[in-house]
């Protein structure tokens, strides 16, 4: 299956996530995708409601039960937790836990997420979430992870000239639409896909820190600055990424 078929899908869950888990879910994806394991993501963000559905599922409504985390007790309902399914070569649903859900929960920890496959009260083989230290006490009582979220705007100079794109600064990093920055800057051909990594290119060269938006790839503009030969310079007062130098080709 096509690596760009198993992002999109698995896209529209991946809204409201956390930036770092959102990011990780993505590369989840493509790395499983290298070994020939084709990940879809079934389950991000969480409401209340929809929680207190699950959670009665097997209680109060038929079925088995699924999730013994009432409504405000599970990192989903904060974006801090995705689950995840196998697809076979014609894109069917696989639920039956075997060596390739292993090696996906294998992956997954080397990201940075806690696997709920190895849980010892309650194998939750389809959970992959990251706590960044708090506990659901701490999250009822209104901590939220100190990393910067997507909202967190910053601009863009060029030698001086402000830019019309934008970035978003998300753990210390301002990321950028890579598309619409190159259009700007008046390098629009040098921009690409790959859709074997999954990855923007730029000059033919892949993007390491992509993440796909809404269907747009964005990337760490320090990264992308480097493809075009420009430089970098931050301005905090003015949360202002100044770039310097005349874009390469």
């Amino acid at each position: 299956m096509d690596l760009n078929t198993l992002l999109q899908k698995s896209e529209p869950r991946l809204k409201g996530l956390h930036p770092k888990i959102r990011q990780a879910a993505q590369e989840l994806i493509r790395r499983a995708h290298a070994q020939g394991i084709f990940v879809l993501i079934t389950q991000g963000l969480r409401s209340m409601d929809q929680q207190a559905e699950i959670y009665a599922q097997g209680r109060t409504k038929p079925g088995r039960i699924v999730s013994y985390a009432k409504p405000g007790y599970s990192y989903h309902n904060y974006g801090l937790a995705i689950d995840y399914c196998l697809l076979d070569d014609c894109g069917k649903a696989v639920w039956t836990v075997n060596h390739e859900w292993r090696v996906v929960g294998s992956i997954a920890k080397t990201l940075g997420f806690e696997w709920g496959g190895e849980w010892s009260d309650f194998k939750d083989y389809p959970h992959l979430q990251m706590t960044f230290g708090l506990s659901i006490r701490q999250l009822l009582a209104g901590q939220r992870p100190s990393v910067q979220l997507d909202d967190d705007a910053c601009h863009l100079t060029l030698n001086g000239q402000k830019l019309h794109t934008e970035g978003t600064l998300e753990d210390g990093r301002a990321i950028v639409p890579v598309r619409a920055f190159a259009r700007e800057l008046g390098c629009e051909p040098l921009v690409g896909w790959c859709n074997t990594t999954g990855r923007v290119l730029i000059d033919g060269k892949p993007l390491t820190t992509t993440d796909v938006r809404n269907g747009h790839g964005h990337a760490w503009i320090k990264e992308v600055a480097g493809h075009l030969g420009l430089g970098v310079a931050w301005d905090g007062a003015t949360k202002t990424v100044k770039l310097s130098g005349r874009v390469k080709g």
